[in-house]
């Protein structure tokens, strides 16, 4: 079940909602923006059962709140009135949601929402329409959302979530109340880890530090694939001043590939020259704790000068991804730094 307690660290946020619900003063378009996995889907899903819940709407309607005051209980639908059940469920004809088919959300997509909005909604207070990747609207679809943003049907919310917001269209944008969600604290993303999918605490603290935020992005890490290629690459690394030349250029070639990922293997390579660097003064700070008889070893072989340059070459490669620079003879230049040639 949804609960508000799985809005981590967006205390601003669910202020805001729970304001708009407070005062009846909900816009007809709300933009959630923020990076992926850090709860807006969730947060949009919450609000439309908030929108709707039945137990809120009594108690709003029965005094039991205060004018000017927001209640805790605001932004906690009940999960057990007909609406909340049946929005849980992703079975209520009133919550809409759009994502996007492939990289985008189609024109065809669009006219389809549109034609079903034409309608009353069937049963809902307030119908509820969730654009989750809205920046991956073609500008067909973008336009076509317009007119209703502009002239929204009766009792009708848009919610676009999305991770790009300058992405959209500044039309679409100009309708839209904007709400900025934040990155995930680490302690929030491990307290996640741990209570929602049983990670082990010290793989839980290692990787809500590599997530960089997202929660989403911290349990894709959490599987058997990605420890693996940790700990391929991390060894690849430890082993490259045995490695020949030519194994060290291919090893820089096939991680520059991978444009995308470079952000993360790099802050990889970070923690992990942070580790043994830390293991030797105090042991009990190290960020990789699954991996402590490893940093153990590999510590007691290199002295702090030596980690203190292996980090410094990472740092400036983390630079240069800020510019447009050949990442292959960048990361060349990396892998024979950190090999000693």
């Amino acid at each position: 079940m949804i609960k508000t307690e799985q809005i981590i660290d967006q205390d601003r946020p669910v202020r805001i909602l729970s304001t708009l619900i407070q005062n009846s003063a909900v816009p007809h378009a709300l933009l959630f923006s923020g990076i992926e996995g850090i709860g807006k889907r969730t947060c949009a899903m919450l609000f439309a059962m908030a929108c709707n819940c039945g137990d809120l709407h009594s108690k709003k309607n029965t005094g039991e709140t205060r004018s000017g005051q927001v209640p805790n209980n605001i932004f906690s639908p009940c999960g057990n009135c007909k609406s909340c059940k049946r929005i849980l469920s992703e079975n209520h004809p009133d919550i809409i949601q759009v994502n996007p088919s492939g990289p985008i959300i189609r024109i065809a997509q669009i006219r389809e929402l549109l034609e079903t909005i034409s309608m009353r909604p069937y049963e809902a207070q307030m119908r509820v329409v969730i654009i989750s990747e809205a920046h991956t609207m073609n500008p067909e679809s973008a336009n076509a959302l317009l007119k209703s943003l502009e002239e929204p049907p009766d009792r009708t919310i848009f919610i676009l979530t999305t991770g790009q917001p300058t992405n959209l269209l500044p039309t679409i944008l100009s309708r839209c109340q904007h709400i900025r969600f934040n990155p995930l604290s680490n302690q929030g993303v491990e307290h996640l880890l741990i209570n929602n999918i049983k990670i082990e605490p010290p793989i839980a603290k290692t990787v809500a530090i590599l997530a960089k935020g997202s929660y989403i992005k911290a349990v894709t890490m959490t599987t058997d694939k990605w420890l693996r290629k940790r700990n391929w690459l991390l060894n690849e690394i430890d082993t490259l001043a045995e490695k020949p030349k030519n194994q060290i250029l291919a090893l820089a070639e096939s991680l520059a590939s991978n444009k995308e990922a470079l952000p993360d293997i790099l802050l990889l390579l970070t923690t992990w020259f942070r580790d043994q660097l830390v293991y030797q003064s105090d042991p009990e700070k190290i960020l990789n704790k699954d991996l402590t008889n490893r940093i153990q070893y590999v510590s007691q072989r290199t002295t702090d000068k030596h980690l203190h340059s292996r980090i410094k070459a990472v740092q400036e490669m983390q630079n240069k991804l800020k510019y447009n620079v050949n990442l292959r003879l960048a990361m060349e230049s990396l892998m024979m730094n950190l090999a000693g040639i």
